[in-house]
C-alpha cells in the first residue's frame, strides 16, 4: 500500500515538474515574440526617419534648384539690360559729337556773318580795313568766334567722353551678369545643397531592408 502511494506521489511530482517546464517554455516563447515585435517596431521607426530624411533632402534640393534658376534668369535679364544701356550710351555719345559739330559750324557761320557786317559798315564809312582800329575790330571778332567754336567742341567732347565711360561701364556690368548666369548651374547647386544626404540616406534605407 505504501509502495503504491509512493509511486503515485512520484508520478504526480514528475507531472508537476513537466507542467512547470512547459509553462517556463511558454514564457520564453512569449518573450521571444516580444523581442521580435520590438525589433520590427524599431526597424519601422528607423525606416520612417530615413524616409523623412529623404523627403527633407529632396525638398532642400528642389528649393535650391528653384532659387538658383531664378538667380540665373535674373542675371541673364540684367545682362541684356546692361547691354541695351551700353548701346544707348553709344548712341548718345555719337549724338553728342554730331550736335557739338553742328553747333560749332553754326557758331562759325555766325562769326563770318558778323565780320561781314562789320566790314560792310566800315567800308561804307570810308574806313581802311587793312589797318588801324578797323583791323583790330575784325581780328577781335575772329578771335571771339574761334573761342565760341572751341568751347562748343570741347563741351561736345566732354559729353561724348562721359557717354563713352557709361557705355564701357554698362558693357562690364553686362559681361559680369552674363558670367554669373553662365556659372550659376542650378543642377549643381541643388546637388550641393543636399550635401549627399540623398545618396547616404538611400543607402542607409536599403541596408535596413527598406
Amino acid at each position: 500500500m505504501c509502495d503504491g502511494f509512493s509511486e503515485a506521489a512520484l508520478m504526480m511530482a514528475a507531472g508537476g515538474s513537466e507542467g512547470m517546464g512547459a509553462a517556463a517554455g511558454g514564457y520564453t516563447a512569449m518573450a521571444g515574440v516580444g523581442e521580435a515585435v520590438g525589433s520590427v517596431a524599431s526597424m519601422a521607426a528607423a525606416n520612417v526617419g530615413t524616409i523623412a530624411s529623404l523627403g527633407t533632402a529632396g525638398l532642400s534640393g528642389v528649393s535650391a534648384f528653384t532659387q538658383a534658376s531664378a538667380a540665373q534668369q535674373a542675371n541673364k535679364y540684367q545682362a541684356e539690360v546692361e547691354q541695351n544701356n551700353a548701346q544707348l550710351a553709344a548712341y548718345q555719345r555719337s549724338a553728342a559729337i554730331q550736335q557739338g559739330g553742328l553747333q560749332a559750324q553754326q557758331s562759325l557761320l555766325q562769326t563770318v556773318q558778323v565780320i561781314g557786317e562789320q566790314k560792310a559798315t566800315l567800308a561804307a564809312n570810308g574806313v581802311d580795313l587793312s589797318s588801324g582800329s578797323a583791323l583790330d575790330q575784325l581780328a577781335t571778332s575772329r578771335f571771339l568766334g574761334a573761342q565760341d567754336v572751341n568751347a562748343l567742341q570741347s563741351n561736345a567732347a566732354r559729353a561724348a567722353w562721359g557717354y563713352q565711360v557709361q557705355e564701357q561701364t554698362h558693357q562690364i556690368q553686362s559681361g559680369l551678369s552674363a558670367w554669373q548666369a553662365n556659372t550659376n548651374n542650378p543642377l549643381a547647386i541643388a546637388a550641393s545643397a543636399t550635401g549627399g544626404s540623398l545618396l547616404s540616406n538611400a543607402t542607409r534605407y536599403a541596408g535596413q531592408g527598406g
